[in-house]
């Protein structure tokens, strides 16, 4: 009963989805009552967790994300697993991927009340959402010493005199993805001259963000030893590094994302960054044969000129 619930549930909450506060709102409501009747009904049947599954830091802007991320985890909850969910709680800098570049005004004389504001805001929404289901989220900042702070703060220093760009940590290419998260984030498509100095500023505070991510995560893989990773699409190092260090631990990550061509749909993925799926399926093959429409090439056009795009040349 209680999964036939999960299912209508997730329905009618994501029917209801919009973009206002949500903390009061109906679909919480409904949320708080789901858990109530899941964590009662884990009690009765006297349900014990048989693999851990750890959840990095939830994506949480919206209560869409809130919605599916409780559903999920409450179905795989009902089947025996334990939820271990990790939150930030400031243990990056004033760059992350939640909110980066031009998403959080950092060129502003206010940025750093701006920036505490979104952290405040971040670590307030993870542990209301968690505290909906009675978990308690993991803190990544209590895995890292002061000391071990300051040892990253040098090291990034000399990378950032060098050819950072190309830097990797364990196999992972630590300077691409900062590269990567720099000019994603403020709407470029490289580092030139005009905001080269802004650029490399960034690139070290992404580059710092790495290596504190991959120092406390392999912490929170030694302690916890989860059996499966249930997270945000990794197409950035927030996530990246966690499904890097799961592949090397051979701990299987599956990852969603908020995409597809219809409204409040979600694309999943199991030890893969194509949320899309593999480009070589028969899906694949016949979706690419559309024709792209008119309206649809205006959108892209516009979206690479949003990124500093000179386009020569219709897209074919």
């Amino acid at each position: 009963m209680v999964k036939k619930y999960l299912t209508l549930y997730y329905k009618k909450a994501v029917s209801s989805i919009s973009g206002e506060s949500f903390t009061n709102d109906q679909t919480m409501t409904n949320l708080k009552k789901l858990a109530k009747s899941v964590n009662s009904y884990i009690i009765n049947k006297q349900i014990h967790a048989n693999i851990k599954v750890l959840v990095p830091t939830s994506f949480n802007a919206g209560k869409d994300w809130w919605v599916h991320d409780g559903i999920i985890t409450a179905a795989l909850r009902i089947r025996g697993a334990e939820i271990i969910p990790v939150i930030c709680d400031r243990v990056q800098s004033d760059e992350c991927m939640f909110s980066s570049g031009e998403w959080q005004d950092s060129r502003s004389q206010n940025f750093h009340n701006i920036r505490d504001k979104i952290c405040d805001d971040c670590q307030q929404r993870s542990h209301e959402m968690w505290d909906i289901w009675g978990l308690n989220p993991v803190q990544l900042k209590s895995f890292i010493t002061r000391e071990e702070i300051l040892r990253i703060n040098d090291s990034v220093s000399e990378l950032m005199k060098g050819d950072w760009r190309n830097a990797t940590i364990e196999n992972y290419a630590a300077g691409y993805n900062a590269w990567k998260a720099t000019v994603n984030n403020d709407l470029q498509f490289d580092i030139t001259d005009d905001w080269k100095e802004r650029a490399l500023l960034l690139s070290s505070q992404h580059l710092y963000n790495i290596m504190v991510l991959f120092k406390v995560y392999e912490r929170v893989f030694k302690v916890f030893s989860p059996d499966r990773v249930f997270g945000n699409g990794g197409f950035y190092y927030q996530w990246g590094v966690v499904n890097h260090i799961s592949t090397q631990n051979n701990v299987p990550y599956y990852r969603y994302h908020k995409i597809g061509i219809s409204k409040n749909s979600w694309n999943y993925a199991r030890n893969s960054n194509d949320l899309f799926g593999d480009g070589n399926g028969e899906s694949w093959e016949s979706w690419k044969e559309q024709p792209l429409t008119v309206v649809n090439e205006k959108r892209v056009v516009q979206e690479l000129l949003l990124r500093g795009l000179q386009l020569e040349h219709d897209i074919n």
